[in-house]
């Protein structure tokens, strides 16, 4: 569980006791006031586990390692394996599994949000990580552009669901492009949390699918399970069920998809 103690430093400790705070003040107050919470925190420097920025209260939870905290044991990455980041929000993943891979490791994240791809490219830097690729772009099953609609935060932006929000045009690739274009080659990892455009992401990386057979651990809405799970089954894969969110956007499901033998 994340709490004061979680931070490394004295500095850190008193900021998250003030996001602490915040967070409850954000929780009680009129929905107007919410943004000025969240200017309050904007570009805090924390450290816990590793060193990040935030640019809002909600920022700070996601990032925090208790955050789905069901999917740790998914993610222990080795020496010199290659994890593609989909999805990526500010570093969560991406930044922890640099530091696993090391050196001779390779990340991509990949963050379409023009703000949370800012933020990202600090936390990768301000960790002293050369072994981490971001790239400011949407995955999809084809390349060109799509509209992402902002959503209720930084974490549910949405190229597939219009929030009322306003949106930004931002350009869209297939992964096997983006692993081509960057000398990726052998993928072990692959973790999708798109906000619904999951099936998208996965038909745009079936060339790797096939021939590299990644493990990939999706977050899927149960609304589109049964063609993510029909198209995996389909590249011969096997699917596991990680854990399920029954009563959260009308329900979600984490599944890893293994290939098989």
């Amino acid at each position: 569980m994340v709490s004061v103690e979680t931070g490394k430093t004295s500095s850190s400790k008193l900021k998250i006791f003030i996001i602490f705070l915040l967070n409850v003040l954000q929780g009680r107050g009129p929905s107007r006031m919410s943004r000025y919470f969240d200017l309050a925190v904007r570009g805090f420097l924390l450290e816990t586990d590793v060193k990040f920025y935030i640019g809002s209260i909600h920022d700070f939870f996601v990032f925090s390692p208790s955050w789905e905290d069901e999917l740790r044991n998914v993610f222990l990455l080795q020496n010199g394996m290659k994890f593609i980041d989909v999805g990526a929000h500010i570093g969560k993943y991406a930044i922890r599994a640099a530091r696993m891979v090391g050196s001779s490791g390779r990340v991509v994240a990949v963050e379409p949000d023009k703000d949370n791809f800012e933020f990202l490219v600090k936390n990768i830097k301000i960790n002293g990580l050369r072994n981490c690729i971001a790239l400011n772009v949407a995955a999809g099953s084809t390349d060109g552009e799509i509209p992402l609609f902002f959503g209720p935060n930084s974490a549910e932006h949405s190229v597939k669901q219009d929030f009322g929000k306003g949106f930004r045009r931002v350009p869209l690739k297939t992964l096997d492009n983006i692993l081509e274009e960057n000398g990726i080659g052998n993928v072990d990892l692959v973790k999708v949390d798109v906000e619904g455009a999951e099936y998208e992401v996965v038909k745009g990386l079936e060339k790797t699918l096939t021939n590299k057979k990644p493990t990939v651990v999706i977050e899927v809405l149960v609304r589109d399970k049964d063609k993510v799970v029909k198209y995996m089954k389909g590249l011969r894969y096997k699917e596991k069920i990680l854990n399920t969110y029954p009563n959260y956007k009308g329900g979600l499901i984490h599944y890893s998809f293994t290939a098989r033998a």
